[in-house]
């Protein structure tokens, strides 16, 4: 995120409405915030009193104006819990925007009325599709983002592939991916978020329908170290391709492939832990650098050790707060220290209830729990955010943990929502806390990247099914999806992205379908149909996947190695202020990639420059001014020659590199004339919050909230062109204004704000002001439930957090 730098720039609210004779309505505003096509805003309760003790009868009514207001009940006595909620079509079809009505409740000659703001906002947009070529055979049934529903000519039955030999491929008739056989008949590979590839890719473990593991070169398929030790709790080393670890008992063992040697290297039982057993569920990835977590079910402990110093951090589970765990069904790592927090976190999974988030304390040499995974906003529950027992939370039963470009740690699963209906594939941004499952654009943690079914899709026969593996040392996801159980004689079930097996790259930003896994779950098959699930693996680089398939033969059960295409690094072009693809001419944009830069350096947004530790970037050939770098990150001003609504080629090179220079591209539904977003920065208490000043230019945050009545500025990027030109790199004059062309609208709580000024900050190089008084209709919320957002020519920013007294 870019550096910002704060200076000087010159230039009935009450929580009850009460009637004469003491009717009341409380809270006296009621606020829904949702993304354009769902998932719907939750339902709310007004709680209605009247100013005695004694029952009067009341009715309620939602005002002509807003037929998107449902309630509960047109009547009854006092006192009463009103339900309002959004009528679900009205606002899944509805334009993001601002909509105002009220709720009106009459008793004996009395009326008040709670003002309900609809706030729906943008989607921030679905992702880039990509194929190795192709795609073939596939069109769109409507209603999704790429031609989903795909066939596959020959499929079993009625067709009759027959898959080649051991260490022979084939060319995936639709989307362009060479598949290689990697094994003989009823050999398998471990579980999705377990890569079974070695460090380097120079090993793949294997095992056999009767336990045996053996690891077999990727390229041949041949047996190279047979009935080696282990079990499918096995891990490889994240730098050596000659070691992994499994847990065997109280115990994790360290196996050197090459010198056959093998060693305890730390027992629970006797280290003092005193565990009896440990396990790590099978379905469980580990770090990139080297850390792997575990629990132990008697103990009721969920531990993480440091492989490299062997030290192990660990806490309670048996207590915790909310529903008990029950039995877990596995634990996670996250790939490494979340960039924002400096935490790194654990999250245990069980079967029944919300998973834990924990994070390292190193200093206390412990884990903390952060939070239980939250109540599903999508649910029938109370919405207050907490899992509760009877609602419905958090359950990632097949997940994995991803690492953006940014180094921010994320769960990323397929959940199910009701409105809309489908199965979609989401990332759940773990330093949210209970914000995680928010979408993104409301200030949340989840983002929805890649909707996969739409109901109605087939869930009966064992239903659908799917499994997400992420790569360790790579911002890389595969999905793969299974279609429901069936007889041999049946014919296949036609939906979309069933038996696919699909990469994501970075937080969303890329989806490229590889290949039809050509795999079906047969009856006849008995236990062995479970082992058809693809359960698609992703090699540390993100450049393999590993599946399974039985082609659609009963018994056919074999390994497959599937080269993605990224063979190299692939940058992330995305706007500094948001983190999202949304740019546009004279905003600031990161470009993620490593190698960018010889050192690190920040010159703020006073004095950029053409080069920065080696650093330089063209974006369609012309030079783009920074201000900073590192080997990691470039920030960089995007041209103001540019043309919104054509692609842009941004290519960034290194003074002293052999490297080809690094390419990214920015599409052209991604360049906009502005891109409006907030500047936002992380508090003490960890929420990440707009960067607003007030007139004395104080942080906006907990502790100096902003004050209704009063003036605020707001720190932005992308706002779009101004009154005054300004060349690259150049600061902005101090005796010339330069606002905005397009009128910038400033929304908080769903109330249009008083703009004072918008455009570019005097004395500073492409950073947007805009100086908005707060007015004073402004219903404000509880810490935390306050948020403020701007608008240019119909776009919305993402939402931030504002502190307001």
């Amino acid at each position: 995120m870019i550096k910002y730098q704060l200076i000087p720039v010159v230039f009935c609210l009450s929580s009850v409405c009460i009637g004469a004779e003491g009717l009341s309505a409380t809270p006296s505003t009621v606020m829904f915030r949702m993304v354009e096509r769902g998932p719907v805003a939750p339902t709310q309760t007004i709680s209605i009193m009247a100013g005695d003790s004694a029952p009067a009868a009341w009715t309620a009514t939602a005002s002509s104006d807003a037929p998107w207001i449902q309630l509960s009940a047109g009547s009854g006595t006092t006192p009463a819990a009103l339900k309002v909620s959004l009528v679900a079509w009205r606002a899944v079809t509805t334009v993001p925007g601002s909509y105002s009505g009220r709720v009106i409740v009459a008793s004996g000659g009395e009326t008040v009325s709670v003002n309900v703001t609809m706030v729906i906002v943008a989607h921030l947009g679905g992702p880039t599709f990509t194929y190795l070529s192709g795609p073939d055979g596939c069109t769109n049934p409507g209603g999704y983002p790429d031609p989903a529903l795909c066939t596959v000519a020959d499929e079993r039955p009625p067709g009759n592939f027959q898959p080649p030999g051991l260490g022979e491929s084939y060319v995936d008739q639709n989307f362009g991916a060479t598949v290689r056989i990697m094994s003989g008949l009823k050999v398998f590979h471990t579980y999705s978020a377990n890569n079974p590839l070695s460090a380097r890719n120079k090993y793949l473990m294997t095992f056999a329908a009767d336990g045996s593991l053996t690891v077999v070169d990727p390229i041949s398929g041949g047996p190279l170290f047979s009935g080696v030790p282990g079990n499918q709790d096995f891990f490889w080393d994240s730098d050596d391709d000659s070691v992994y670890y499994y847990p065997k008992g109280s115990a994790f063992i360290r196996h050197d492939l090459v010198s056959g040697a093998e060693k305890v290297l730390v027992d629970y039982a006797t280290d003092g832990h005193k565990f009896t057993s440990i396990k790590r569920g099978g379905t469980t990835g580990s770090s990139k650098d080297n850390w792997i977590s575990f629990f132990a079910p008697k103990e009721q402990q969920v531990c993480v050790v440091d492989l490299k110093l062997v030290r192990t951090y660990c806490a309670g589970y048996a207590n915790a707060p909310g529903p008990p765990y029950g039995n877990i069904d596995y634990v996670l790592d996250a790939k490494g220290r979340d960039k924002a927090t400096g935490k790194r976190y654990v999250i245990l999974v069980s079967g029944g209830a919300a998973p834990g988030i924990y994070s390292v304390n190193e200093d206390a040499g412990r884990l903390d729990l952060e939070y239980r995974g939250p109540e599903d906003p999508d649910g029938n529950g109370n919405h207050d955010g907490v899992c509760d027992p009877g609602e419905k939370c958090m359950f990632p039963s097949h997940a994995d943990t991803m690492e953006d470009y940014a180094g921010t740690q994320y769960l990323v699963f397929d959940t199910f929502t009701n409105t809309p209906c489908e199965v979609a594939t989401s990332t759940f941004q773990l330093n949210k806390g209970l914000s995680i499952m928010q979408p993104v654009e409301l200030g949340g943690g989840r983002h929805r990247v890649l909707s996969l079914w739409q109901c109605p899709f087939p869930n009966t026969n064992g239903g659908t099914d799917e499994h997400i593996g992420c790569a360790k040392k790579a911002p890389y996801c595969v999905i793969s999806t299974i279609a429901p159980y069936r007889n041999a004689t049946d014919p296949p079930v036609r939906f979309p992205h069933a038996t696919e097996i699909i990469v994501m790259r970075d937080n969303g930003l890329e989806i490229r379908r590889l290949a039809e896994s050509r795999s079906v779950r047969f009856r006849e098959d008995g236990d062995f149909a479970y082992w058809a699930e693809p359960r698609a693996a992703l090699s540390n680089d993100g450049s393999l996947v590993v599946a399974d398939s039985n082609f659609g033969n009963i018994g056919g059960g074999r390994v497959t190695i599937i080269p993605t295409g990224f063979n190299a690094p692939q940058p992330a072009a995305l706007n500094a202020a948001s983190l999202v693809p949304a740019l546009a001419p004279g905003a600031y944009a990161t470009l993620f990639a490593p190698g960018l830069a010889n050192c690190s350096m920040d010159v703020g947004v006073a004095s950029l420059l053409a080069t920065l530790c080696g650093a330089r970037v063209t974006v369609n050939g012309t030079p783009a001014m920074l201000t900073y770098a590192s080997p990691q990150q470039v920030n960089l001003l995007m041209p103001r020659s540019l043309h919104a609504n054509e692609d842009a080629v941004i290519s960034a090179s290194v003074d002293g590199s052999s490297a080809p220079p690094f390419r990214a591209t920015v599409a052209a539904a991604n360049l906009k004339e502005a891109a409006p977003a907030i500047f936002s920065y992380a508090a003490a208490d960890g929420t990440v919050r707009a960067v607003v000043q007030n007139s004395l230019y104080v942080l906006n945050g907990p502790d100096s909230p902003a004050k209704l009545g009063e003036t605020q500025i707001i720190w932005a990027n992308g706002l779009g062109p101004a009154t005054v030109q300004v060349a690259d790199g150049a600061l902005t004059p101090v005796d010339a204004l330069a606002e905005t062309v397009r009128p910038v609208m400033v929304w908080v709580n769903g109330v249009k704000q008083a703009v004072r000024f918008s455009g570019l900050a005097p004395g500073l190089s492409g950073l947007y002001q805009v100086n908005a008084q707060l007015s004073p209709a402004t219903p404000v919320f509880p810490e935390g439930g306050n948020f403020i957002w701007l608008s240019v020519d119909g776009v919305d920013s993402p939402q931030l957090p504002i502190s307001i007294q």
